[in-house]
């Protein structure tokens, strides 16, 4: 009977824990616009900043070339992994109708 005080401090503080600690890791749309942004970046040689999040899917988000503002480049990360996102963007599709343009 005399562990039950000591079990319960540790079960307590355990949880106080855990809950700290999880909302410490929790991931934002902001979070995952910096990284889409570093992706593209890292990707393509250029900069690009981060507009808004696609409000109906919540799983894609458009980024601006800071060369090209007028464009509007979706960014999507469909299967989200625990540690690790991959992303998927249409920019290509920018650069190839520049360079059909020009052939025109």
């Amino acid at each position: 009977m005399k562990y039950i005080g000591r079990y319960l401090l540790i079960f307590i503080t355990i949880l106080l824990m855990g809950s700290i600690l999880s909302g410490c890791m929790t991931i934002t749309q902001e979070d995952y616009l910096r990284a889409a942004e570093r992706y593209m970046e890292k990707k393509y040689g250029e900069k690009f900043e981060g507009q808004y999040f696609d409000v109906m899917s919540n799983d894609c988000m458009y980024l601006t070339p800071v060369s090209h503002p007028e464009w509007r480049v979706m960014v999507a990360f469909p299967k989200a992994k625990l540690w690790n996102v991959e992303f998927q963007d249409n920019y290509v599709a920018f650069l190839l109708k520049i360079t059909r343009d020009k052939k025109t």
